[in-house]
């Protein structure tokens, strides 16, 4: 588990690190789901 000290930080690591590289293939490993999928 990860705490995160604000959105902001949990933002800048989803979407400006490498993390995005396998943000981008989640379609490759998950299911379509009408739920929502993220929580902080």
């Amino acid at each position: 588990m990860s705490v995160w000290q604000s959105v902001e930080v949990l933002k800048q690591f989803m979407f400006k690190t490498l993390n995005i590289d396998f943000l981008k293939r989640k379609k490759e490993w998950f299911e379509a789901t009408t739920k929502q999928t993220y929580a902080l």
